[in-house]
């Protein structure tokens, strides 16, 4: 990615509920989206540079911008090219038990696009 027009959406079930992963060339750098669970919408924001601090930018009452840093970082880095990653992923009453398990899922889905990237199988 970062140039050759490669684009990815993968999809995983987490706690019955669907969770959107796209990932788009722009030709000049990166742009992701995370969002899904019972309500996606727009929770945080990052903006990564290869090598240097990431910037986030999370809406008020919302956790969505450790999943923004951490794909931004991690594509930045891997890729060389800046990456904007958007994140809204939403569960009705959940528990911090299940909110790693998202976390874990989604950090799973990052090391298969990184893969993929680098073009392994998986």
């Amino acid at each position: 990615m970062g140039g050759n027009g490669m684009n990815l959406t993968r999809d995983v079930q987490v706690l019955g509920q669907p969770i959107h992963v796209l990932v788009y060339d722009t030709g000049s750098g990166l742009s992701v989206l995370i969002e899904g669970g019972d309500r996606g919408h727009v929770g945080a924001a990052a903006v990564a540079l290869p090598g240097q601090p990431v910037q986030v930018l999370e809406l008020p009452g919302h956790r969505d911008g450790v999943l923004c840093r951490r794909w931004a970082e991690a594509l930045s880095n891997a890729c060389q090219v800046p990456v904007a990653a958007v994140a809204g992923v939403h569960y009705d009453g959940i528990l911090k038990p299940q909110i790693q398990e998202i976390l874990d899922v989604l950090e799973e889905e990052l090391q298969a696009v990184l893969r993929l990237l680098r073009g392994e199988a998986g």
